[in-house]
Parts: structure tokens; sequence; C-alpha cells
């Protein structure tokens, strides 16, 4: 009787993990198909002039969404001492708070947005993970989001001469 039930108890157990694999790939399958859609969005929007500030808010919220945080910061140096930035938090009680004071307790994961020729242009942060701890394919889709963010900004100054 014991051998049966120790066969199945690692039957089950072999079960369980391919079921929480499965569904593991089915969210990374979900994030990689919404962010395809968010660079197609962006890529649209970016076809038409309209202020930088509605583009960094847009990445802010994609980014927040797409890895599961209760906020974002995205912020672009346009100028020798001028900063654009854009904060999306989650509802809620601190909701209002951009110092992000209250989401940096469970860890931050940030990317650096840089331009063409390596220079530091800006930061995407993200903090308040919902669901444990971040991992590879949060930083992974923070840093694709880095590296759109990063040619959108450089794309604009190339084509428009100014933010």
């Amino acid at each position: 009787m014991r051998v049966s039930l120790s066969a199945f108890e690692m039957v089950s157990r072999g079960l369980n993990e391919a079921r929480e694999a499965a569904l593991l790939e089915r969210r990374h399958a979900a994030m990689l198909r919404q962010l395809s859609g968010f660079l197609a969005d962006v890529s649209l929007a970016l076809a038409t002039p309209g202020p930088l500030e509605e583009m960094l808010q847009l990445v802010a919220e994609q980014a927040r969404e797409l890895v599961g945080c209760d906020w974002c910061r995205v912020n672009v140096a346009v100028g020798r001492d001028e900063v654009r930035e854009a904060v999306s938090a989650a509802p809620g009680p601190d909701a209002s708070s951009t110092s992000g004071a209250r989401a940096r307790r469970n860890g931050v994961l940030a990317a650096a947005l840089t331009a063409l020729d390596g220079r530091a242009i800006g930061t995407i942060e993200l903090a308040s993970k919902r669901d444990g701890d971040f991992s590879g394919v949060d930083e992974a889709v923070l840093a694709n989001l880095a590296q759109m963010v990063s040619a959108t900004v450089e794309r604009t100054r190339l084509y428009r001469g100014n933010l």
C-alpha cells in the first residue's frame, strides 16, 4: 500500500509542476502579445506629432500593467536642466504620491534609457510588484520597453529637432 501511495504522490507532484509551468508559459506568452501590441500602438502614435509627456505616460501605464506593479515612473532629460516625467500608480490611498515611497518597500526594478551614443537620457522604474519578486521575464520586458523609449526619444530629437 505504501508503494502505491508513494507512486501516486510522485505522479500528483509531477502533474502539479507541469500545470504551474504551463500557467507560467501562458503568462509569458500573454505578456509578449501585450508588449507586441503596445509596440505597434506606439509606432502608430509616433507618426503624429504629440507631446512627449503623453508618450511617457502611456509607457508608464503599460510597463506597470505588463509587469504587474503598483507604481512606475519614466523620466527623460530634454535639456541640460530639464527633465520630463510621467508616473503611473495603481488606484489606492497612496496613488497620488509621486515619490513612490510606499511602492519602494517591495523593491525596485529599473532600466536606463540611453541615446545612440551611449549617453544616459533617462530611466524607467517599477516598484511594488504584486505577485512576489521581479523575475527574469520582468527584466526582459522592462529592457525591451527601455530600448523602445530610447529609440523613440532619439527619433523625435532627430526628426523634430527638439522635444
